[in-house]
Parts: C-alpha cells; sequence; structure tokens
C-alpha cells in the first residue's frame, strides 16, 4: 500500500508541473482595453516559447551553484526537500544575494509570486528569512524598503495545494522602478542601470529578461519605457496592469503569477549617489558602466562603437550639446564657435547638436557612436557621454550656481561620478576658480586642443583621473580619514541627494552657520536639518592645497539678489 503523504505530493507535482505558462486566458482581451494596446512592446503577455531558454547555470541548476566571492549560495537549506525535492524546488521560494548585506544588496529569488500588487515569498514556518532584515529595494533613491511579503505553510504539500492555481513565467526578470522615468536621465541611471548592476554582480547581465516595471506607466507612454524594453530582449511587464489580471487576497485556490527567476535590489548604484571613489557604484569596479553601454547598442542592433584608430589628419569630431544650463549668451558664444571650425581647414570638426532634434532613442545612439569628444553642461544632457566609443573625452564646461544659503556663485559640474565611472574615456573640466565670470572663447578652443593632443590615451584611466578639483577634494575627504568616518559622511551626503561641490564650498546642507537660517529655508521650502556631517578642519586643510583650482569663495555675484 502507497504511503498516502507521498500519493499527495505526486498529486500535487502533477498539478504544479501542468500549470499554464504565461498567458492567462483574460489578458489579451483586458490588453486590448489599455490606451497603450499597440505599441510593440506592450502586447499581451506571450508564452515562453519565443525566447530560448536561458542556460546559464545559476537559473538551470541553482541548487548546486556555490557561493562566490561576489554573492552567496542559495538559501535556505531544508532538510524535508530530501524526501520531495521536485516539489520543494517548483514551490517554495529560494534565493541568493549578494556580499552587500546593507543598502546595496541585490537578491536572485526562484519561484517569486505575484498577487494583487504585492510580491510574495512562499516558505516553509521553519525557514530563516534573512533577507527581511537587508535593505532591499526595487527603486534607487528612495526610502522605501521593499521586502517581498512572505506566506507561511507547515509542510511543502500545503504550500502546493494553496498555491496550485498560478500561471508560470520560466523567464529571467529584473524589477525595475525608475523615479521620474519620464526624464532620460532619471530613468536610465536612476531605474535600468543601478539594477542593471544586479545582474553584473550575479555574471547574467548578457542574459535577455523581461522587464517588471514598478512604477506607473506614462499615459499614453514615453520613449524611456520603450528603451527598458528593448534593452531587455524580452517582455515589458508593467506591475500597474498585471494587479488587475491577480487581483486575489492570497485565498487558497486564488491565481498567483509565478515569476520562475527575479532579480531585483538598487538602493545605493544609481547616479546621484557618490561612493568613496568618486564614481558611480560599479562602474570601475566591476566594468559595469562599459557592460552596460555597450548592451544597449547590441539591443538595438547597432554596431559596437569601437576604439578608433589614430591616423594622421584623421577629423577629430567634436559635438557640443545643448544644455538648459547655458545661458543665452554662452548659446550664442557656443554656436559662434561651432560656425568658426566649419569655416576653418582645421581636423578638429565642430558641431552643436540638440537631442531634441535628434529621435528616436536609436538615432541619437548612432551619433553618439561616432564622436570623439563630447562637450557640455551637467545633467540630463552629460549623461549619454557614456555611450561614446572608448578613447572619448568629454569636456565638462560646468554652470555657475546660484546658492541662496549662502547667498553665492560656485562653479558647479553635478555629475562628473559618470566620467569617473567610465574608465574608458576620459574628462576635462572648464576652470574652476574663472567659470563664475562666464565662459571664455579661449579656454574653450584651449580644452579642446588639450583633448585632441590626447588622443590615443591608455585606458582604463587611473582613478581620479575623471574628476574635478571639487572631486578630487571630495574623496581625499575619505582617503585621510576612516572607514567609520568615511561611511557616516558618504551617508549623510548622499541621504541630501546633493553635488559634490555643496561640501566643497560648504553651501546648502553644509553651510557651517545653518542654524542662523533654519527659518528661512523652511519658508523656502528647504532642508533645515542643522550642520551635516563634515570635519570642517579637514576640509581646509585639502581645499588649501588646491586653492589654485577651485574657485575662491566670498564675495556675492551681481546676479544674486
Amino acid at each position: 500500500m502507497q504511503h498516502p503523504r507521498l500519493m499527495l505530493a505526486v498529486v500535487v507535482l502533477a498539478m504544479t508541473i501542468c500549470s499554464p505558462v504565461l498567458a492567462a486566458p483574460d489578458e489579451e482581451s483586458f490588453f486590448k482595453q489599455q490606451p497603450f494596446y499597440g505599441k510593440a512592446f506592450m502586447q499581451p503577455l506571450a508564452d515562453d516559447q519565443d525566447m530560448p531558454a536561458s542556460t546559464h547555470p545559476l537559473l538551470v541548476d541553482p541548487r548546486n551553484q556555490p557561493g562566490t566571492s561576489m554573492y552567496g549560495a542559495l538559501e535556505p537549506e531544508r532538510p524535508s526537500r530530501a524526501a520531495s525535492p521536485e516539489l520543494h524546488d517548483s514551490v517554495l521560494t529560494s534565493w541568493r544575494c549578494t556580499r552587500h548585506v546593507m543598502v546595496n544588496v541585490s537578491c536572485l529569488f526562484h519561484n517569486l509570486y505575484f498577487q494583487n500588487n504585492r510580491l510574495y515569498v512562499v516558505l516553509l514556518h521553519s525557514d530563516n528569512f534573512q533577507v527581511a532584515r537587508y535593505f532591499l529595494t526595487m527603486a534607487s533613491l528612495m526610502p522605501s524598503i521593499d521586502i517581498p511579503h512572505q506566506l507561511h505553510f507547515n509542510t511543502v504539500e500545503e504550500a502546493a495545494v494553496h498555491m496550485r492555481n498560478f500561471t508560470v513565467s520560466t523567464r529571467l526578470a529584473l524589477g525595475v522602478a525608475p523615479p521620474w522615468h519620464d526624464n532620460f536621465g532619471h530613468c536610465i541611471f536612476d531605474g535600468l542601470y543601478p539594477t542593471f548592476l544586479g545582474l553584473v554582480e550575479f555574471g547574467l547581465h548578457h542574459e535577455t529578461f523581461d522587464a517588471w516595471f514598478c512604477q506607473n506607466l506614462c499615459q499614453p507612454s514615453c520613449d524611456t519605457e520603450e528603451i527598458i524594453h528593448q534593452f531587455s530582449g524580452g517582455r515589458f511587464l508593467p506591475q500597474q496592469v498585471l494587479r488587475h489580471l491577480y487581483p486575489g487576497e492570497t485565498e487558497a485556490g486564488s491565481r498567483f503569477l509565478k515569476l520562475s527567476h527575479f532579480v531585483y535590489g538598487a538602493r545605493h548604484k544609481s547616479q546621484r549617489v557618490v561612493l568613496a571613489d568618486g564614481g558611480i557604484a560599479g562602474g570601475r569596479s566591476l566594468n559595469a558602466m562599459y557592460h552596460f553601454t555597450r548592451r544597449m547598442y547590441h539591443r538595438y542592433g547597432l554596431p559596437l562603437p569601437l576604439r578608433k584608430a589614430i591616423k594622421e589628419n584623421s577629423p577629430f569630431r567634436v559635438a557640443v550639446i545643448h544644455n538648459k544650463r547655458f545661458n543665452e549668451s554662452e548659446v550664442a558664444l557656443l554656436k559662434g564657435l561651432a560656425q568658426s571650425y566649419r569655416a576653418s581647414e582645421s581636423h578638429i570638426k565642430l558641431t552643436y547638436l540638440d537631442y531634441g532634434r535628434i529621435q528616436p532613442f536609436s538615432s541619437q545612439l548612432a551619433v553618439l557612436a561616432t564622436i570623439d569628444c563630447y562637450i557640455t553642461s551637467g545633467g540630463t544632457g552629460l549623461m549619454p557621454h557614456v555611450f561614446l566609443p572608448e578613447g572619448a573625452i568629454v569636456i565638462n564646461l560646468g554652470e555657475c550656481k546660484d546658492q541662496i544659503v549662502p547667498a553665492i556663485g560656485i562653479p558647479l559640474f553635478m555629475e562628473q561620478y559618470m566620467a569617473e565611472g567610465a574608465p574608458y574615456q576620459r574628462a576635462l573640466y572648464y576652470d574652476s576658480v574663472t567659470r563664475c565670470q562666464g565662459l571664455e572663447k579661449s579656454k574653450i578652443e584651449a580644452l579642446i586642443m588639450k583633448a585632441y593632443k590626447m588622443r590615443g590615451f591608455e585606458t582604463p584611466v587611473p582613478a581620479g583621473s575623471n574628476l574635478s578639483p571639487e572631486g578630487k577634494i571630495f574623496i581625499e575627504m575619505c582617503k585621510r580619514t576612516n572607514e567609520t568616518y568615511c561611511n557616516k559622511f558618504l551617508d549623510d551626503f548622499n541621504a541630501m541627494n546633493d553635488w559634490m561641490e555643496y561640501v566643497v564650498y560648504e553651501t546648502r546642507h553644509f553651510y557651517p552657520q545653518r542654524s542662523q537660517i533654519m527659518d528661512y529655508a523652511k519658508q523656502n521650502g528647504m532642508w533645515a536639518d542643522g550642520e551635516r556631517a563634515v570635519d570642517r578642519n579637514l576640509l581646509a586643510k585639502i581645499k588649501e592645497e588646491y586653492k589654485d583650482q577651485i574657485a575662491q569663495i566670498g564675495t556675492v555675484p551681481p546676479n544674486i539678489p
């Protein structure tokens, strides 16, 4: 006579194996009701037959893959698995996470479930779900912690009966939740890149994946959503839509979506987060920015922007990128500069480009692949420089930023950590000492000529060489102190989403007499939480060493009231 528990396991396993693959029966009619229906990347969820199965060991045979220096072993260990391994592996959730168990952690889940706008892990009561103690987030910059909800059961058979009604996706999915995603810079480098870095840490960055989109969609759509879909190579899965297809309350027999492989974790891996080396997370240590940008070209079917051979009399293609931070006189100066180069017989070919006139994004990529030298100010216009070929040079002209607290103007280069995180390129900066006196044609021409003479530089460039003088002062604050102070300093700094120049010039949140202007700050909608953690004596000492390279603050520029 067969054991009744064994018979139950066989029946439950058959139910599990026979559960339908995407899509659910009502998906097509539901999707046709959506305003974005008809977009190529927003079609109903197709089944898995149109994409080759992965051969990566972490996805094919996760149980037998040990931990590495980058990530841990598969968890949890379940003694009960010996009796019914297939049932355990097909129903219960398992996971492994990167070694950064604090704010930079990423996790790879197997059998992650979705219902009613929530993700769930299915566990036994004896399981230790350590992930609940991690700072695991779907979105970067945001303070929320996105830990999956837990469903606990006494036995795997009980779990299988409860979770018996599900649609399964066997593909790798990547959780993406970009803030302000209608903006290219925020979407790509606050949303897509941070989560992609998790794939790099697991060695999955060459894999095709589905983009699990955990933000409200643009209406009717925006180009950045299409970029995410194209980059993934798989499906674009908006949680905002899927929640209507799986509306239950976790009751037994209610329908779930089961995601066989799911990666997410983005907290401190984005732009606007500065690490001790001054670069964006993973850019130098894992070469992640290079992998990211080259994958983008590949996914759009464009030739990879390979390093160009330096030949005598070969043209040096320079692009000045339109930027809202340039004032009218600066735009006129830069356009005039482009005209003068066009009229000359120089090997330097300079053009003035406006991304608003180069659409879609694939056309922008095609242009970027041809540029040798990229000139602009900070912000969204600066960020695409990471897509330039290896050996390219970026010139950051910065801006003179008016500060209210205190009332001064400071040179501001903004996202210089992008260049420091792209060691396959070289970055140059306009003179900080005179930047608030306005741009000078002769100084820009001198930077262009310096870039021209730098052609053929070795890569990767030395650490710190792609930072401005202000950026170098900033990272010295960590180099000359202990790890405890450095971590406190960076945590305090990154909590404000500030720029490195604010520390160096002691403005805004880092103003030493901040307590004197608390009421003023509150009235003007500014943070008013006292002084930030800066060793002012150390800062003064380092600034003295760089005094000939940075602005000397003390007077109020005429354009500030």
